[in-house]
């Protein structure tokens, strides 16, 4: 009823601005801007506006380099002859920053960013200024959108055009609003190496048609993280859509860990570690904010975040059909369709336009990567030497390495059937960690007895095991463990280590 109620109430609001004329604005060498088809939908864009070009004016490129990682220098691609009074090193990549709305460019997740792309390599990296483009109201800052991506594009062609630079050594990263910014800029270039979509916006840019969104024709890589996207009629900041060659789905897209609803974080909340040497009150209390209402949307950041660098680990992302099929193990073995979050996506995976879903797990809190397990073993068959009969319960594990041990994981998500005979395999996650080889796993299962006989209550319960335990790394390794017996008992531990 309520999704009819809905589509009444779009339906009657489509057919009022159905009938409204379009409007345009010519903005400098920019060109012009309409509103009308596609940027205008009745069901998905009913919106009518177009960017203010006065905005131009107020627009920015700030630079930051390894000689000057800190102050940054501003590049006016409106007096491109100024450039060689910067440290901008045309024979080094560049990495160009896009924030989304109520976002700052200055603010210190961006500077943490630019350090942490400058400590891994060197390049120039530029962030955009267009702060006075994404405030209230919503939807003339979607319109402004156009704009910002017009204005990098230009600053990016003056570089191909006029001193040879390549576009293909050119990485947009982008956050939110600031997504569809970088593709609006990418297409009008041919052609940018790389984007990267950090949660891409939803409202107004799902279900359009690509020239109003990210698609994969933007860059020769389009690569996206998706942390906060529903289905309809859910709200979210984020969409579910594909719109690159490579879509990570994070925890499934949407919904993160550690940000319930209705959670309230402090500056000592999950999801971020805020840095007192560089966040000052107000950034603090802009990012608490942005933690309580857009905790989902804002974790695609900061997993791309702690991503960077050649020392930093990130987890791994399997191609899968859906969500559901990944949590099942069953997309884990693929070694030739799984790529790195973040950073450092596996490229060789990039096939023309051709889009594919990826999925992953990641922690409730700093720092978020994580590693996947696969754990197979029998459970004997009832037999006259073995008394093993069917339980239902959970189990927990935890593995143990030369270099270091997880805790105590739960490997199974609800309480399962333990059948004899039963071929048993469970899919789970750990935070990222050094372990080392790999030695042993402990293993513990808590039995749930039957409610309607009272005496299970009462009885010791056991599961017997039939040889030895599979333990798959999410690199692909298979490590064999012989159990030190068959026999577990209820809450007592048992350990299998590798065998001679």
């Amino acid at each position: 009823m309520v999704r009819l109620t809905c589509l009444l109430v779009m339906g009657l609001l489509s057919a009022v601005l159905s009938t409204t004329q379009a409007i345009e604005s010519c903005c400098r060498d920019l060109g012009c801007f309409s509103s009308d088809a596609p940027f205008f939908h009745p069901l998905y864009r009913p919106v009518i506006s177009v960017p203010k070009c006065s905005l131009l004016d107020t627009f920015q490129l700030h630079l930051n380099t390894r000689l000057n990682p800190i102050q940054t220098q501003v590049l006016d691609p409106y007096q491109p002859s100024t450039f060689g009074s910067t440290n901008l090193d045309l024979s080094k990549a560049t990495a160009i920053l896009i924030h989304g709305f109520t976002d700052l460019w200055d603010w210190p997740w961006w500077s943490d960013m630019v350090a942490a792309i400058l400590r891994d390599a060197d390049v120039n990296v530029i962030r955009l200024n267009w702060d006075e483009a994404t405030v209230l109201p919503f939807i003339q800052s979607v319109a402004d959108t156009r704009l910002a991506g017009a204005f990098v594009a230009k600053f990016i062609n003056i570089l191909k055009d006029e001193h040879g630079y390549n576009p293909q050594r050119i990485h947009i990263i982008s956050h939110s609003l600031g997504v569809h910014a970088a593709a609006y800029a990418g297409e009008r270039v041919d052609k940018v190496g790389r984007i990267t979509g950090l949660d891409p916006g939803r409202l107004y840019f799902e279900n359009t048609e690509p020239a109003v969104r990210l698609d994969p024709t933007d860059a020769t890589v389009v690569d996206n993280i998706i942390t906060d996207g529903e289905n309809f009629p859910g709200f979210a900041l984020g969409s579910l859509q594909q719109m690159g060659h490579i879509s990570i789905y994070v925890n499934g897209g949407s919904r993160q860990p550690g940000c319930a609803l209705g959670q309230i974080a402090t500056i000592f909340g999950t999801q971020t570690a805020y840095n007192s040497t560089t966040y000052d009150a107000s950034a603090i209390w802009r990012m608490t904010e942005y933690q309580n209402k857009a905790c989902s949307h804002w974790r695609a950041f900061f997993l791309f975040l702690e991503s960077i660098g050649r020392e930093k680990s990130s987890s791994l992302a399997f191609e899968c059909g859906s969500y559901n099929e990944f949590l099942a193990g069953n997309c884990f073995s693929n070694a030739s369709a799984r790529t790195s979050v973040g950073y450092y996506p596996n490229l060789d995976l990039v096939s023309g336009n051709v889009m594919r879903n990826f999925y992953s797990a990641a922690t409730d809190r700093i720092p978020f990567s994580t590693m996947g397990f696969k754990l197979n073993f029998r459970l004997q068959s009832k037999t006259e030497n073995s008394n093993s009969q069917a339980k239902r319960g959970t189990l927990t594990a935890r593995i143990v390495g030369t270099l270091g041990a997880t805790e105590k994981l739960t490997i199974t998500s609800e309480i399962i059937d333990l059948t004899p005979g039963a071929e048993v395999s469970l899919y789970f996650h750990s935070k990222h960690q050094t372990l080392g080889a790999i030695q042993a796993v402990t293993l513990e299962w808590d039995a749930v007895p039957n409610p309607f006989l009272p005496l299970d209550w009462m009885r010791k319960h056991y599961i017997y095991l039939a040889g030895d335990l599979q333990l798959t790394t999410d690199h692909g390794s298979l490590i064999r463990l012989r159990p030190s017996r068959a026999q577990i008992l209820e809450n007592e531990d048992l350990t299998a280590t590798v065998g001679v």
